[in-house]
């Protein structure tokens, strides 16, 4: 029987993950931050020494399954430091690795990013250039130094978890117009957002094959933030009215170092995966 360490079992995606592997024939340990809500879940702060090294010696899993993440850049730098460099360094050349990425390693002048093309780092110094540099910086560090690997990047993730809650900029967006307060939009910012529960569903089905490689898991479909709160307030049964549409100035752009179009080309994931990438209308 296959065992698989999932790192992050606690968050948005990791729990769906963990929730799925647990129907399947295989065995899963997951592991969570600081508090384990899921009783089956194993504690382990991963920004602080040692914290992975005595879960590869204790389990010897055959699969690495990482969906932590934390988007104040300094704990990302801190995971890649005592988790993720610590968990290459003791893992056997037959141990498979998944990787969760995000589109945010590209440059965004173009969008449609396929999964061969160059990323670049980001110069500005604040919180999500430092999440977006970590992860680009590990990407490189695995592909440089482990073979059987498997790195998935996505974009925004929406959705709700196993206990019924919605993603954070969901939650944002309903709280704010149910208290008739405008909610402000970027048209120009382009995405491709992907629904939680099939992102889970494809990390599952790509921990039971063998590919390796970069895959981009989303639907073949993006939009603008502006465009994706329109359809969601509409989802989730509310007025689209105080919904205001405005542009990132591109003074905002280079000082805060946000990219425009960071789409995915996910053609290649939707052909080879059986995983049905829905559009937020489809759900």
């Amino acid at each position: 029987m296959m065992r698989i360490l999932l790192v992050g079992a606690s968050g948005l995606v990791g729990h769906h993950v963990f929730r799925l592997l647990q129907k399947h024939k295989v065995e899963v340990i997951g592991t969570c931050f600081q508090h384990a809500w899921d009783e089956k879940l194993i504690s382990v702060d991963l920004t602080l020494p040692r914290g992975i090294d005595r879960l590869l010696v204790s389990h010897q899993p055959d699969l690495v399954l990482w969906c932590a993440m934390h988007e104040q850049g300094s704990l990302e730098e801190k995971m890649f430091e005592y988790g993720l460099q610590p968990l290459l360094a003791h893992a056997k050349s037959s141990m498979r690795m998944l990787y969760v990425s995000t589109n945010g390693v590209f440059p965004g002048t173009k969008g449609n990013y396929a999964e061969d093309e160059e990323t670049s780092r980001l110069l500005a110094t604040t919180p999500v250039t430092a999440y977006t540099n970590t992860k680009r910086q590990t990407e490189r560090h695995f592909l440089m130094n482990h073979e059987n690997l498997c790195i998935v990047r996505v974009g925004p993730i929406y959705g709700q978890n196993t206990r019924g809650q919605w993603d954070r900029r969901t939650t944002s967006l309903i709280l704010s117009l149910k208290h008739s307060e405008p909610l402000f939009r970027a048209t120009n910012l382009l995405r491709t957002f992907v629904y939680v529960e099939d992102v889970a569903n494809a990390l599952v089905e790509l921990a039971e094959s063998s590919y390796r490689g970069i895959l981009h898991l989303g639907p073949s479909t993006s939009s603008s933030y502006y465009d994706f709160a329109l359809r969601m307030a509409k989802h989730v049964g509310l007025s689209t009215d105080l919904i205001q549409p405005y542009e990132v100035s591109p003074q905002d752009m280079e000082q805060k170092a946000i990219r425009v179009n960071t789409t995915l080309n996910t053609q290649k994931a939707r052909l080879i995966l059986q995983t049905n990438f829905r559009a937020l209308e489809q759900l």
